[in-house]
């Protein structure tokens, strides 16, 4: 794995995704969240993590959308 060229600090959490992920960024001035990149339609049946911490946090939010993957014969 290479390394980053920024600090990272993991961490495992409990609870609601987004209100875990927006909870561990306090202090940070950028939160950058994965988006798979569902259907406008599946996201508001199921929910969409990304939007909320977007939603919610009061900082900066980087959605990126993750590649898609190849399709397993």
């Amino acid at each position: 794995m290479p390394t980053p060229k920024v600090p990272l600090t993991p961490l495992v959490a409990e609870g609601d995704p987004a209100e875990a992920l927006v909870a561990a960024a306090t202090g940070a001035d950028h939160l950058v969240v994965g988006t798979r990149g569902r259907s406008p339609f599946m996201g508001v049946v199921l929910g969409s993590v990304s939007l909320r911490c977007a939603a919610s946090a009061p900082w900066l939010v980087t959605l990126v959308k993750l590649q898609a993957e190849e399709p397993k014969v």
